[in-house]
């Protein structure tokens, strides 16, 4: 007889039993799906983990909403939010001014975070006034994209066959100006980065955006992408000159990154041509200030890089750019149309700067345009510089002595 096979203990497989990363590789998998609420019952392992995903991104479009901060969000929650985004709808002038203030109430009485905060503000009405389906900023974005039926609108300049070009008074509703003179915030410590994407069609005034940086001690980074308005009188007379104020003394001690994009369509503003904006030098000279104590500075077509480097030699000839790590400037100049002895001393003058910037490591110089766009990149890490473009710019050995 055969002796009798030893038997096998029985050892359960059970969930903490499993190696570590393939217990994360279930539980972030099951974490894809929604509702993920439940899971969070599982075991104190899971609760852990769904929490950490569920509180990292907060999305608000209602006020109420925010009474989840004060049921869900205690103290030992707090830093797991890492992002609290304020999709407002303007159902009417007051909507956005409460919503912050109620915001910036419940965040005031944080002692712990480090967040990033996005503000966009939008009215479900802008689709009447520009391109059907064309819902910038609206939570059910994605299910009115395409409607056959909103194609007919002669009313709003739709039809089958097109949409003509929007109407002056449609186009300023879409990109209205807010002004919340009266505007009063609690002092926010743990939002760090803040920013204002170009989908949010409301154009600030400097008031507003001077009463939100000052509630904000702590920020860090500002990311703000304002739209070139159609009236350029007032923004190169009015609105450009306040926000250099802004910018050159009213800034966060803490700042460190700034950057600053001023987009354009064509399409939207058919009566002035992007080859006609001339930046507001003044704004330059206010942006060289601001950059003295900054580690990253990015701004994109609201200046040229010309005048910045300019103003570099003549309002602070002494000055040094100890913490400037990266540079990044639109200029004309950079488009070589039919002669580049525009950029060849756009990059003696930038090369010059780069010498009062110790710890510069990248500076990108760079134009675009309706079917055109040029880039010249230095990078110190490398020691490269590179042109890109869709033209060709001949980058010779005695231009290069000359910058």
């Amino acid at each position: 007889m055969d002796a009798e096979a030893p038997q096998i203990p029985h050892v359960p497989l059970t969930f903490p039993l499993l190696p570590t990363e393939i217990r994360v590789q279930i539980i972030t998998e099951a974490a894809q799906h929604s509702p993920r609420g439940h899971l969070a019952a599982v075991s104190k392992e899971w609760q852990l983990f769904i929490e950490e995903k569920t509180f990292e991104s907060l999305v608000f479009d209602d006020i109420d909403q925010l009474k989840f901060l004060d049921w869900y969000v205690t103290g030992k929650r707090e830093h797991l939010v890492k992002r609290i985004c304020l999709n407002v709808e303007l159902s009417c002038v007051w909507t956005f001014s409460c919503f912050l203030t109620a915001l910036f109430a419940h965040l005031g009485r944080w002692t712990k975070g480090d967040l990033t905060l996005e503000i966009n503000a939008y009215s479900p009405s802008d689709s009447d006034h520009f391109f059907k389906g064309y819902y910038v900023g609206d939570p059910d974005e994605d299910e009115a994209f395409g409607d056959a039926r909103t194609f007919d609108d002669a009313r709003h300049g739709f039809s089958p066959d097109g949409q003509e070009v929007p109407l002056a008074r449609d186009t300023r509703e879409v990109y209205d100006m807010m002004d919340l003179s009266d505007l009063s915030l609690h002092q926010v410590r743990v939002i760090k980065r803040l920013l204002i994407r170009r989908q949010c069609r409301r154009q600030f005034t400097t008031d507003l955006l001077f009463r939100l940086l000052a509630s904000l001690p702590a920020l860090e980074h500002i990311h703000y992408e304002p739209w070139r308005m159609s009236d350029e009188k007032f923004q190169d007379g009015q609105w450009y000159p306040d926000f250099g104020i802004l910018i050159s003394g009213h800034l966060p001690r803490n700042l460190k990154t700034l950057i600053l994009f001023e987009d354009f369509n064509e399409l939207f503003f058919p009566d002035v041509p992007p080859s006609t904006r001339v930046p507001n030098a003044q704004t330059s000279r206010s942006l060289l200030h601001a950059s003295l104590n900054l580690e990253h500075l990015s701004a994109s077509f609201m200046v040229d890089a010309q005048d910045f480097f300019d103003a570099s030699q003549t309002c602070c000839q002494d000055a040094t750019w100890e913490r400037l790590e990266f540079l990044a400037l639109t200029s004309r100049l950079v488009d070589p149309a039919d002669k580049d002895f525009g950029l060849t001393n756009l990059l003696y003058a930038a090369g010059i700067f780069a010498l009062r910037a110790p710890r510069l490591r990248t500076m990108i110089l760079w134009y675009g345009n309706k079917n055109k766009a040029y880039a010249f990149i230095y990078k110190r890490d490398d020691t490269s510089i590179t042109w890109h473009g869709t033209r060709d710019f001949h980058m010779n050995q005695q231009r290069i002595t000359q910058i």
